[in-house]
Parts: C-alpha cells; structure tokens; sequence
C-alpha cells in the first residue's frame, strides 16, 4: 500500500513538474550577442497576423518584416519567439521543433543576426536589394541573396542547403521552387503540393 502511495505522489509530482513547462531560450547566448549589441532580421518574415507568424515564413499576404530591420527580443521559449520593431510593433514566431527538425536556437540564428541591413547588403548592386527589399526571388540570385529574401528554406522540404533545389511556401499547400544552376538561381517555378 505505502510503494502504491509513494508510485502515485512521485507520478503526480512528475507530471506537475512537466505540465506547462515550456523552456526559455537566450536570444543573446544563441547569437553569442555582446552587451549592448543591436538584433537584426537577417531576411524577410512573411505574416497576415503579427501575433501568429508561422516558422515556416508562409509567403502569403504581402506584408513582411523588412530583412535588416533592428529589434527587441521580448520573449523566447522553445515553442515562440516574442519581438518588437522600433516602431513598438509586436510580433510572435510560432515554432515547431518537429516540423521545423531543427533546435530553435538554430533557427534563431538563420532568422536574426547581429549585422545591420547595411553590413548583410554590403556590396550587392542595386538592382539586388531592390528585389530583397521588394520580396522577389529573381533569375540570377546567389544562394546568399536568396536567404536575405526568403530565409532558408524550410528543413522539412529542403534538407540539405546545398541541394540544387530549395522549396519555399507560399501558404500551406502551395510551394515554389528555386532551382539553381551555376551557383545562381536558374528557375523559379511554382507548384500547387
């Protein structure tokens, strides 16, 4: 009867310890940020809700966070991370460990950097950065200026960054394809999943 009791209290104190708790992750360890160091996007974020951004970085809608847009860190767990601009909008990244198949302190460092807009821009011509800062892949990016426009793609269709295909989202069950040739973009096609 006692080791039936004491099963029954370990359990319950097991499960109350595991209910809810959900791990807070250091945006600053995970960039390895200096004491005053500034955050960055390091490529365009994609949302329809500021407060409910897929990981994914969904294409959809036509608004998206600026890539080299400076901001706040509010919050960050294994499963969100919380931030503002310096205009004070908040923003919340939804994350998917097993969708994403990475740790998110890897994703947090493909998706923020320590380097302004200035320094991840730093020598692309002009034509470049407007298609970038309009959100457009084109025809003749680097795998480089890609990433600045899209973020990498997403691990779970794109497993290995060096393939010659990436596959971004659209929305959940469109895609479009990003073939390089050459080390550059050599196609862009579009397809419905």
């Amino acid at each position: 009867m006692l080791a039936k009791f004491m099963f029954t209290v370990s359990g319950a104190v097991l499960l109350l310890l595991g209910v809810g708790c959900t791990r807070i992750v250091s945006v600053a360890e995970a960039l390895q940020q200096p004491k005053g160091g500034r955050i960055f996007t390091a490529h365009n974020i994609w949302y329809q809700d500021p407060e409910n951004i897929s990981a994914v970085n969904y294409q959809k809608g036509g608004r998206f966070i600026s890539q080299g847009t400076e901001v706040e860190m509010i919050e960050a767990t294994e499963k969100k991370i919380v931030f503002k601009d310096m205009a004070g909008i908040k923003f919340t990244i939804n994350y998917d460990k097993s969708m994403m198949m990475i740790p998110i302190q890897n994703y947090i460092r493909q998706t923020f950097t320590l380097k302004s807009k200035a320094e991840q821009l730093d020598g692309l011509s002009a034509q470049v950065i407007q298609n970038i800062e309009r959100g457009i892949v084109i025809e003749g990016m680097t795998r480089d200026e890609v990433r600045l426009t899209c973020g990498p793609p997403p691990t779970f269709r794109t497993p290995d960054p060096n393939n010659a295909t990436w596959i971004y989202f659209l929305d959940v069950n469109e895609t479009y394809r990003v073939i390089f040739g050459d080390k550059r973009v050599k196609v862009i096609m579009n397809i419905n999943d």
